[in-house]
């Protein structure tokens, strides 16, 4: 008798009130990339377990772009072997263009406008010329279809390796006082919400077609190196 292989395929999941759908698109990305191996690695994680991972990694439910997770790590529990593995994110920005090109290497997430709001969904697969999604607001359009000039397209990559049993440097204590570990988290806190608020401009500028002058003086406000091929 052959028995398949276990594996945990993406599906709709319900972020409830809370403003999480980049999480919850960004763990169907790192679901289904492990589950297919585009990671270099073929794991069997829990969507659920994974999005937990991606709250916690804030700390909060707000909003995100989806690019506020790039380089971020998390944990996450393999279910065969029953190990940990670490998984190291890379968000980028891309265009239509590319998302055809690398759909059967990379995973990627879309951000369109809902109801006057801008929502972040999982691209699933391509049909018709769009983007067939999986979305998290439970039983509400759970498999909404997206035209491509509507929406923005994020790259999802990922590199995996086994979680180590030795202590991480982040967690030992540190030598510098409490003090000044409240200030280096509030300066890092301050940055990030200036890259989203940023990237938010970026975004409605993009729509309107602005020349690159805005993207290079917006960038350079936050010494972000502005580089045009």
């Amino acid at each position: 008798m052959i028995i398949q292989a276990p594996g945990s395929k993406p599906e709709p999941d319900n972020q409830g009130n809370a403003s999480t759908c980049t999480r919850h698109a960004l763990a169907k990305a790192l679901t289904a990339g492990l589950d297919n191996g585009r990671f270099g690695m073929t794991l069997d994680v829990k969507q659920d377990y994974v999005t937990q991972a991606l709250i916690n990694k804030t700390l909060d439910v707000g909003g995100r772009w989806p690019t506020a997770f790039d380089q971020k790590t998390i944990l996450v529990f393999e279910e065969n072997s029953k190990e940990y593995y670490e998984v190291s994110m890379k968000v980028a920005v891309c265009k239509n263009q590319e998302l055809v090109q690398k759909f059967n290497t990379s995973m990627f997430v879309a951000v369109y406008k809902r109801f006057g709001d801008n929502h972040c969904v999982f691209v699933n697969k391509l049909a018709n010329g769009n983007f067939c999604c999986i979305n998290s607001h439970g039983q509400d359009d759970p498999y909404p279809q997206i035209y491509p000039s509507k929406c923005k397209v994020y790259m999802v990559d990922a590199t995996v390796r086994r979680a180590s049993d030795k202590e991480h440097m982040s967690t030992r204590k540190s030598s510098i006082g409490p003090n000044r570990l409240i200030a280096m988290e509030e300066t890092i806190l301050k940055q990030e919400k200036r890259i989203e608020e940023l990237e938010s401009k970026l975004y409605k500028q993009s729509e309107q077609k602005k020349p690159k002058r805005f993207f290079k003086n917006m960038l350079s406000k936050i010494g972000v190196p502005f580089k045009c091929n």
